[in-house]
């Protein structure tokens, strides 16, 4: 995974404004970061390269155009580009990856993220993107209470998620992958992650 050097988290105006590569004034920057990313996931053996892409709409052409650009060059290295649920709801996200009908791009899905943005419910969401993830992150957030506000990253079961709801609609897809505890907030992540990997052994037996 890599991130960018313009992103700005402090609220989701700011966010929506520098996330990804969406900005005009760092695409030339941030292409060439990825394109070197891409080219080092490869020389790793890695399949995947995961990057924060930025706020999704179909009615962007230059930002399809852009996540084109990418997906070929990482087509040709033999990487797939994850895009991370979360800044969009799951419909626009299954739209905008439907629209570009490319083989190199598919979905890293983090429930909380989309409790984060206020993007939906992540369990109703796995089955409109599940055709196209490929990683999973296992992380729990609570919903704001006011709208346009970041919701608080949690420890896992302990937010609206709804983890064992969440984790058996994902196992109806199908879904083989890997699922990747995430634990970015907190003062005792050590003890949350821990217990995050106990959760999901007691779930899979």
């Amino acid at each position: 995974m890599i991130g960018f050097v313009q992103e700005d988290y402090s609220t989701l105006e700011t966010i929506c404004n520098t996330g990804g590569i969406v900005s005009d004034n760092c695409w030339q920057q941030n292409k060439k970061l990825v394109v070197d990313a891409i080219k080092l996931t490869a020389s790793l053996g890695a399949q995947y390269l995961e990057f924060p892409f930025g706020f999704i709409d179909t009615v962007n052409t230059a930002l399809a155009d852009r996540v084109k650009y990418l997906a070929d060059a990482a087509a040709k290295a033999g990487v797939v580009l994850l895009m991370e649920t979360g800044q969009e709801t799951a419909q626009m996200l299954a739209e905008f990856l439907e629209k570009l009908a490319h083989p190199a791009l598919a979905v890293n899905f983090d429930p909380a993220n989309m409790i984060l943005y206020g993007k939906g419910e992540p369990a109703a969401a796995l089955e409109i993107l599940r055709r196209w993830i490929k990683h999973v992150h296992v992380k729990d957030a609570l919903r704001s209470s006011a709208a346009g506000q970041w919701g608080a990253e949690v420890a896992w079961g302990s937010g609206h998620v709804g983890g064992e709801t969440f984790l058996g609609a994902l196992k109806q897809t199908g879904f083989d992958g890997a699922l990747s505890i995430e634990r970015e907030a907190g003062s005792s992540r050590f003890v949350d992650i821990k217990c995050a990997a106990q959760i999901l052994q007691s779930f899979h037996g």
